[in-house]
């Protein structure tokens, strides 16, 4: 019994020795970076101004210094502030060209994340990703353009406008006619 133990024993270490790694696989187990509730729980505090004041430098600073190498770190101090953008209501719902302000927080939330993604991939395409983050930095700076400038009024709602449309047309309110 002990010698037929001793055997299964042997081939199953043979087998792992055997085993070849997937580098996709790998790349995939990495853990991803710890939660922003877990880095920055002191960001709650601070203004949505102020947090998106402290993004365009960085992104400024990664796009002139670089983004890959020691510059990821700015990356993820990016997307650290990013996820809590929305933490704090904005001062207004409405921005002035009639844009939802969540809406376009969640935008910089979204592109923060791309980034990232791209810089954890083995394969990152510095240039695609160096082209998003001058997309983010230009996309943070209008976000912050466009809050100094005061809210705005919501936009008129579409079933107001579709309700205007006289019916004979097929596509007001009302059944469309034959």
């Amino acid at each position: 019994m002990p010698a037929r133990h001793a055997g299964a024993a042997l081939a199953l270490c043979a087998l792992a020795a055997c085993a070849q790694k997937n580098p996709e696989y790998d790349a995939l187990s990495a853990p991803p970076p710890p939660p922003a509730a877990v880095l920055g729980p002191a960001l709650d505090s601070i203004p949505l101004s102020a947090k998106l004041a402290r993004m365009q430098g960085l992104l400024d600073d990664a796009v002139d210094h670089g983004i890959t190498g020691q510059g990821t770190t700015r990356i993820v101090a990016v997307k650290l502030l990013a996820d809590r953008l929305l933490e704090v209501p904005p001062p207004f719902p409405w921005l002035r060209d009639g844009y939802y302000t969540d809406t376009r927080l969640r935008q910089v939330q979204s592109l923060a994340d791309r980034i990232l993604a791209e810089l954890r991939r083995d394969d990152v395409d510095e240039n695609v990703a160096m082209a998003d983050t001058r997309e983010l930095r230009d996309a943070v700076a209008r976000l912050r353009q466009e809050l100094a400038l005061g809210g705005g009024r919501a936009p008129i709602p579409v079933e107001s406008l579709l309700a205007a449309i006289p019916k004979q047309a097929g596509i007001g309110s009302g059944e469309p006619t034959d």
